[in-house]
């Protein structure tokens, strides 16, 4: 009887436990910053926020 309940409720709690996941959110997806040239400096903070019930991990950046 036990272990029937133990099942059941495993069997209940996996979707929700499979189905939790990260999900990143933006502001901005561009940004254009003109005409730049060589000897400008430039930047621009793309805000972002992590909308998702497990934690988001970030392991690359790489800029295009």
């Amino acid at each position: 009887m036990v272990k029937r309940f133990a099942l059941i409720c495993l069997l209940l709690l996996a979707p929700g436990v499979s189905f939790a996941q990260p999900a990143i959110s933006f502001g901005t997806l561009t940004y254009d910053f003109g005409t730049v040239s060589h000897k400008d400096r430039v930047e621009h903070v793309f805000r972002f926020k992590n909308r998702g019930d497990r934690d988001l991990v970030i392991e690359k950046l790489a800029p295009s």
